[in-house]
């Protein structure tokens, strides 16, 4: 499949809670990347918000959108989903549909905080699948929080400023979060080709990943 222009997914967008503007160091290594390239193809996975649309387009890229965690509660059940039991055709039918496109299409994808909320099995499908979607050379953008182990916790909505600021607003509802330290991170990303990691406040992880 070849990704079109612009999408966005037709579901409820979630109401915003504490937001907190910060310097963003990998975002500042994804722009340094795109700057350096002409007609860039963005992917955005964390869902539509306006800021990083005109931010994207208005640089003169191409920009896909959809939410990984809006698709995961679509595809599956809730009995599924509160069992933690998927089939391995299930999670295979489940990237297929959620990333249906060719391969090293993408320059550059915002993953955000997304792949912290799935469960493990189907997070790495996906990051294999992404690794697949990603131009040689191209870069992934993650956010992994380290605190409060197996804790409930808001998804961010992640909202580009500027080149090196990121507004970050707690989204209504939390959601079961799994724990993520750098060395469990490393392991997920194993098979890409470089992984960089940025401190930011309140234990949040940026991590840059190159393919």
């Amino acid at each position: 499949m070849n990704p079109s222009p612009l999408h966005a997914p037709a579901g409820p967008a979630a109401a915003a809670g504490t937001s907190d503007a910060r310097k963003s160091h990998g975002l500042q290594a994804l722009v340094a990347s795109m700057a350096s390239k002409k007609h860039v193809y963005v992917m955005d996975l964390g869902g539509p918000v306006q800021e990083n649309i005109d931010f994207v387009t208005g640089a003169g890229h191409r920009l896909y959108i959809d939410d990984l965690l809006y698709a995961y509660d679509y595809f599956f059940s809730a009995k599924e989903q509160a069992e933690c039991a998927f089939r391995s055709a299930r999670i295979e039918e489940f990237v297929e549909s959620a990333l249906a496109f060719d391969e090293k299409v993408a320059d550059c994808i915002l993953v955000w905080d997304r792949l912290q909320y799935l469960p493990p099995a189907i997070c790495e499908a996906l990051v294999e699948r992404l690794r697949r979607i990603l131009t040689p050379d191209g870069l992934l953008l993650a956010l992994f929080r380290t605190d409060s182990a197996g804790a409930d916790r808001p998804p961010y909505s992640c909202r580009i400023l500027d080149g090196q600021t990121l507004l970050l607003r707690e989204q209504a509802r939390p959601r079961p979060a799994e724990t993520f330290n750098p060395r469990t991170i490393q392991r997920l990303f194993q098979k890409y080709g470089e992984v960089r990691f940025f401190v930011s406040r309140e234990s949040l992880q940026e991590v840059v990943i190159r393919r």
